[in-house]
This record gives C-alpha cells, structure tokens and sequence, in this order.
C-alpha cells in the first residue's frame, strides 16, 4: 500500500487486501483502511457500509483529490469488499509536529514538516486548543503545540464541541490534510464524540 500511493501516478490500477478498516465516514462517502502492521493507510471513497476492525480488500486506481492533495483510492464497481476476519487497530501516538510528516513520494507532506509520512492512519495526538469554529454549527477546533506546530481536529457530523479554549486536549482520529495556499496544513478527522479527550482542566 505504501508503494502504491508513493509511486503509482494518479489512475493507475491498484489492488491491495488484508486491510483493515479504521474509520467510517458516511456523509464524506469514505472510509479509511490500512495494513494490519499500522504502515500505511489509505482513504477508499465508497458510500458501502462498514464497520471499524473489518478487513478487506479493494480493486480501482490511486488518484489524487485535488482539493486536499490527499492520496486516494477510487474503487471498481463491487469493492472494496471485505474479505473474511476481524482486526480492530489501535491508533500511533503522534506529537503535533509529527502528524501529516513530510512528502512520501507522490503523497505530498506537511508545509515545514519532516519525518515519517502517516497521511491516512489512525493517530493520537495532543496539545492546547487554540482556536475554535465560530460559525452555527462549528465543524472543527485546533490545537497546538508549545512550539506552535498546530491541527485541525475535525468533527464527527452533528456533535457539538465537546472542549473550551484553552483545554489540553488528546485527539484520536486519521491523520489528514487539506490544501492551504498551495501546501498541505494538518488535519485530525475524529469517528465519534470519545475520540476526543480533554485532559486539563
């Protein structure tokens, strides 16, 4: 999988199995998979039900989403599909500088990041919110670190923002990305309510 999105150019054919499912998004029409040895991961666009820990596998072509340059597999008709066994993944603990990493081949990295590329894992990360969504239904938060290495932490749809300015919070969801002026900025994508922990006060 890792070769895959490092260096296969955007439409080329793809195949990969084994994986398993560790995020679930419905109203995206996606969901996020990676090898069972926490390698590598991947969003899949497929608006077909899921659920965290099933293992499958998937036929279609890497492409690029051009609004976030993230990586991403656009799956052939009747996948992905899961493929029998059940293996629930525990998220990497990454620190805030850490999340995204740097480029991966193909996979463009974090503006000013370095170290592994974990674009499409399951992470857990930390630091202080910084900064909240001000609009009606805030989407998102971030958080920051003291040396000003900063996230957006995405919101399941529909839950309200479980944290206040200021808390040490603990964030558990897929490391993402989306495009800022031309290079890439950090984003957490949480599952539920619970992946997000306020730590102090």
């Amino acid at each position: 999988l890792g070769v895959v999105k490092s260096t296969f150019a955007d439409s080329t054919p793809m195949s990969a199995v084994a994986l398993s499912v560790t995020a679930v998004f419905p109203d995206l029409g996606s969901i996020y998979a990676e090898k069972t040895d926490r390698t590598s991961g991947i969003r899949i666009d497929t608006f077909d039900a899921f659920i965290e820990g099933e293992l499958i596998g998937v036929v279609g072509t890497i492409q690029t989403d051009i609004a976030s340059g993230e990586r991403y597999v656009l799956p052939d008709a009747g996948w992905p599909k899961h493929t029998g066994g059940f293996l629930l993944l525990r998220a990497l603990g990454v620190n805030l500088r850490g999340v995204g990493g740097g480029s991966f081949g193909l996979q463009q990295g974090i503006f000013g990041a370095t170290g592994l590329n974990n674009i499409g894992l399951l992470i857990t990360a930390w630091g202080r919110v910084s900064e909240i969504d001000g609009s009606l239904t805030p989407a998102w938060f971030k958080m920051t670190d003291d040396s000003g290495n900063t996230a957006k932490v995405m919101l399941p749809s529909g839950v309200p923002v479980p944290v206040a300015l200021n808390d040490v919070v603990t964030v558990t969801g897929v490391s993402s990305c989306e495009l800022s002026g031309g290079n890439l900025s950090r984003i957490i994508r949480t599952r539920k309510v619970g992946d997000i922990n306020r730590v102090y006060p």
